[in-house]
């Protein structure tokens, strides 16, 4: 089953050390980018932030199977999941997501995203909105994008996504697959 609950204590006061505490609370309060935060709370626990316990760090979505890296262990573990409608968390994909299967609904598993940071994302016969398509590629960093009979639409009138708005969403690309 997959752990969803963090039972971490998050510290209130910043730790003692020899950098200003001023400092350290002003870093806290005013990081609003999600890697930034993510790479203060793995410094320090002070920095960790009572939103980012609601989210499910995970490496690969695919289909209906998650790997998570479990970082007190150092290693991938698998788990299969039924339905993403029920899980009751969102997640923050950092490494990559697959969906080749015309059968399985893309929409329902970008409604459970909070984060995609994907390298490379594999998508199958889907049928996509662009504000679907922008949380996909939201964290910049996709490299290869594998879109095959895939069709992107805006979601206001249902036209097809122009392609100048379709590749200035990828600044990191280096392979298109269409």
């Amino acid at each position: 089953m997959l752990e969803m609950k963090d039972s971490t204590k998050i510290p209130q006061t910043p730790p003692p050390c020899d950098f200003p505490s001023d400092v350290l609370k002003w870093m806290k309060k005013n990081t609003s980018n999600p890697r930034k935060s993510l790479k203060l709370m793995q410094i320090c626990k002070y920095f960790q932030m009572e939103s980012f316990k609601n989210y499910n760090h995970v490496c690969t979505v695919c289909e209906k199977y998650i790997s998570k890296k479990d970082f007190i262990k150092h290693k991938i573990i698998d788990y299969k999941v039924e339905d993403f409608k029920d899980l009751p968390y969102k997640f923050w994909i950092t490494h990559d997501l697959t969906s080749l299967s015309p059968d399985f609904n893309l929409s329902l598993l970008i409604s459970k995203i909070a984060f995609c940071e994907a390298k490379k994302i594999n998508v199958n016969s889907q049928k996509l909105l662009y504000d679907e398509f922008k949380i996909l590629v939201g964290g910049n960093c996709v490299e290869i994008l594998d879109f095959i009979s895939t069709t992107l639409k805006y979601s206001k009138n249902g036209t097809d996504v122009s392609f100048e708005d379709f590749i200035g969403l990828l600044p990191k690309v280096k392979k298109i697959y269409l």
